[in-house]
């Protein structure tokens, strides 16, 4: 009798711990998420990995009693309730909020990383929009960027050839579904929602893991249709991406090396995404792009996804014209590794005629802007784009053809405008030359200097200004003052 009572405890021993392990359910739900919570307060390293693990065969049970809840309002938490009075959807609730925890996030990304993949599938697939895995997804994500060694890094294009890099388990389940970015966690916080800070510490090779994850649930955006609405996790990832030339300007002043560094790798990424966007967007040619000119009011908060994105690729030509000196480092950057990438050798589609048209609207409406008033944001783009695109107009054949309009736009209003500038703020006026252009005081005009190579003498570009009119007086006037 006693060896079969020990055999029994060995055998049931077994298949609790090995064949059928406990999940959540109805009838264990409390002791399951005291369990939890007393794992995650002590923070034990050696159990996290452990409980990371154990938490995925309990995901489909909990995705599916809050599916089923037959409350769709937000859940108040336990923890303001007495135990007897809470309701097993109210613990299914609490569970998938403890599992925000940045630390658990931090084990499940390094050891387990297959309970996020089925979580957020779970998720996905049961439509299950109000789950409250927003803390957790955005936790993942700033834990698998941190750590170069998770599975992230894998599934990038260099590794594109394994079956993980093609497949991409993790990067499709976290980012793969617009709907849930969207709307996750009641829409407070997306997987692409990482902490400023975290942001700003990103070097080159994270910002292009970001970039990449981002690009991942634009696609299905614009390919689930939803591109007529305003999408906050999108706007809110463009900003992220943004910053990302905001400390070029520290090269401004320093010559030029041969190693790449952080700021230059953070610039290339973003300027990696909208490239990208743009050629993912050509293939689409039965895109609906609403009004062609959006009201500036209505640009940020209420205008399409297109809009974004030239405001976008506007924001990184503008942080790239912070860098204006020397003529090389200034070369560099604004043409090398922004403009040239942007406007350069790019087939022509509808979606690039319109993008490329609002981001020539944005540039030009704020070298515009200096006849009213000259100001510092102004000339930088005025530098830039006369340092990118030259002193001459060109052809409207060959390569030149999308830059025509703009260009002439450009060195038309220099010609008229820039001696005004020269008399009203001497000062802007010199800002707005950068890197080999200059002004040639005696002859009223402007000079590009390009580098001189094996020539004897470098060459030149000039743009001849126009000289300043008098003020009109009307005769009468000045008679009638006699």
């Amino acid at each position: 009798m006693f060896a079969t009572l020990f055999l029994f405890t060995a055998l049931l021993w077994i298949w609790f711990a090995f064949m059928r392990p406990p999940i959540f359910g109805r009838f264990n739900c409390k002791r399951y998420h005291s369990a939890l919570y007393s794992a995650l307060v002590r923070g034990s390293d050696a159990q996290l990995p452990i409980l990371a693990a154990e938490v995925m065969r309990s995901a489909p049970t909990l995705i599916r009693i809050l599916k089923n809840s037959s409350s769709q309002q937000q859940i108040d938490s336990s923890v303001n309730k007495k135990n007897n009075s809470a309701s097993v959807v109210d613990f299914a609730h609490n569970v998938l909020l403890m599992l925000g925890n940045r630390k658990l996030c931090r084990h499940i990304v390094s050891s387990s990383s297959v309970t996020a993949i089925v979580l957020m599938e779970e998720a996905s697939s049961n439509k299950c929009y109000n789950a409250p895995l927003g803390e957790f997804a955005r936790n993942i994500t700033t834990e698998a960027l941190l750590n170069k060694d998770s599975i992230l890094y894998l599934e990038d294009g260099l590794n594109a050839s394994d079956l993980v890099g093609i497949i991409q388990p993790f990067s499709t389940a976290m980012y793969g579904d617009y709907q849930l970015v969207q709307r996750i966690g009641s829409g407070r916080y997306s997987p692409l929602d990482i902490d400023w800070r975290v942001v700003s510490s990103l070097d080159g090779d994270q910002f292009d893991a970001y970039c990449r994850i981002t690009l991942i649930t634009f696609k299905n955006f614009i390919e689930g249709d939803y591109y007529r609405q305003h999408s906050t996790a999108l706007f809110r990832a463009f900003q992220n991406i943004e910053s990302a030339g905001r400390d070029i300007s520290r090269l401004n002043g320093s010559p030029p090396d041969g190693e790449l560094d952080v700021a230059s790798l953070r610039l290339m990424a973003a300027v990696g995404f909208v490239d990208d966007v743009i050629d993912f967007l050509g293939e689409k040619p039965d895109l609906d792009f609403g009004h062609l000119r959006v009201h500036e009011t209505a640009r940020y908060h209420s205008s399409p996804i297109f809009e974004q994105i030239a405001q976008l690729a506007y924001d990184i030509v503008h942080n790239a014209a912070y860098v204006q000196s020397p003529p090389d480092r200034s070369w560099g950057v604004q043409y090398v590794l922004v403009w040239g990438r942007i406007f350069g050798f790019r087939e022509e589609s509808p979606a690039w005629r319109v993008l490329r048209f609002k981001i020539f609207r944005l540039l030009f409406n704020d070298i515009k802007e200096m006849e009213r008033w000259p100001n510092y944001k102004g000339a930088r783009i005025l530098g830039m784009c006369l340092n990118v695109l030259g002193l001459t107009v060109g052809g409207k054949d060959g390569r030149d053809r999308q830059m025509y309009p703009f260009r002439k736009a450009v060195l038309n209003w220099t010609r008229k405008n820039y001696l005004s500038i020269v008399k009203a703020n001497p000062d802007i006026a010199a800002y707005c030359l950068c890197g080999g252009v200059s002004f040639d005081t005696d002859n009223n005009r402007l000079v590009k200097t390009y580098r001189r190579g094996t020539r004897l003498e470098p060459p030149r570009e000039y743009l001849q200004l126009d000289d300043l009119q008098p003020p009109e007086t009307d005769s009468s006037i000045h008679d009638g003052a006699r």
